[in-house]
């Protein structure tokens, strides 16, 4: 725990080395708050341009086999009326 004392109006620790050191740790747990944000938005990104492939690579596939109706999705969304 730090000392204060008063010089003047002011009250300043007696020992800047706990001061440093808390702020030490402060730092560390701010940098690995910032480091999870930082690789928890990577990874969504990451996800999210591994769905536009592979949208893009059924349109590709359908357009390869002269498929009128170009959309997954649409294709997707009538398998499944169908079955219920």
């Amino acid at each position: 725990m730090t000392q204060w004392t008063q010089r003047g109006r002011l009250l300043v620790p007696e020992s800047d080395d706990d001061v440093v050191g808390e702020q030490h740790e402060n730092d560390q747990v701010r940098d690995t708050y910032a480091y999870y944000g930082l690789a928890m938005y990577m990874a969504h990104v990451f996800e999210h341009e591994v769905v536009n492939l592979l949208v893009l690579a059924r349109i590709a596939e359908a357009q390869k086999k002269g498929r009128a109706d170009t959309a997954p999705t649409r294709t997707i969304w009538r398998d499944d009326e169908a079955r219920s």
